[in-house]
């Protein structure tokens, strides 16, 4: 592992993560609680002084995230933010998914980083 990358990518995803709950809050409240959770345990786990003894729960972050992003009906993979007007929903959209894109990149730097020779 290289704890260094790891350390950094934690700080990412909790940010991030932090930024979407707070979207979710208002535009998708069934994944807010989600994702609001999500964001504290990557601060928390990004505090840790050695990641290896907390593995197995960086693991299961990354799976929560994972099953998030997963495609099946109903699942946040299909959320969109909702208005009536076209052009102000497209541009929504269009950073709602840019946060998105953000979060699966932290985590994938987190399991990079999980997976490099320290």
């Amino acid at each position: 592992m290289n704890e260094p990358n790891a350390h950094k990518a934690l700080n990412q995803l909790a940010d991030a993560a932090a930024e979407l709950a707070t979207v979710c809050d208002r535009e998708v409240p069934d994944f807010a609680a989600t994702w609001h959770t999500i964001a504290s345990n990557a601060q928390v786990l990004g505090r840790e002084q050695a990641l290896l003894p907390v593995q197995a729960d960086v693991a299961q972050l990354i799976s929560a995230i994972v099953l998030l992003f997963g495609y099946h009906s109903g699942s946040f993979a299909e959320a969109y933010v909702v208005r009536a007007n076209f052009d102000e929903q497209l541009a929504e959209n269009v950073k709602f998914d840019a946060l998105k894109q953000r979060v699966s990149a932290a985590a994938g730097a987190l399991k990079q980083a999980f997976l490099q020779a320290g």
